[in-house]
């Protein structure tokens, strides 16, 4: 069996309770101490961090130079990613040449603040909304409804 090598950014505040959920396979670091993401089979960002424009520029410094990994943004990192949506949309279809993916999980309110729809609006169309997103981006979109029970997840092709 292969051990796929999975590394989880997150802020300094949050390392210690992400590291009870470790596994061999799982590397948990803040992001102040990773330079390239590139080598591992998957990169989760945003568990925690926090909103800071520090945390944010970091974030985004790492993700522009992450060529070689599937991506997975939550919480903070996609408050973080929504700030530069060229970024986003430059990165998957870079990572989609080399057969990489980004999914992203947003709750309404992340969803809302990436896409400028209001909760409402999201709530009146939501395949619309994360077709949206997919169109936007060629790639996945969850968005998590019902405190984690229902979610609508939109795959593009």
């Amino acid at each position: 069996m292969v051990l796929e090598k999975v590394t989880i950014l997150s802020g300094t505040n949050e390392l210690e309770s992400l590291r009870t959920l470790s596994r061999p396979e799982m590397m948990i670091n803040s992001i102040e101490n990773v330079v390239t993401l590139d080598a591992n089979s998957s990169v989760v960002i945003g568990p925690g961090g926090g909103r800071t424009e520090m945390y944010r520029n970091q974030l985004l410094q790492r993700f522009e130079v992450t060529h070689d990994s599937h991506i997975v943004i939550d919480a903070d990192g996609l408050i973080a990613i929504a700030s530069d949506l060229e970024l986003l949309k430059k990165q998957a279809f870079i990572l989609s040449k080399t057969g990489h993916s980004i999914v992203l999980t947003p709750h309404k309110g992340e969803f809302s603040i990436l896409t400028g729809k209001s909760i409402e609006e999201i709530d009146a169309d939501l395949i619309g909304s994360s077709s949206y997103i997919c169109d936007f981006l060629w790639r996945v979109c969850s968005i998590k409804r019902s405190a984690y029970i229902d979610r609508y997840t939109n795959r593009c092709s």
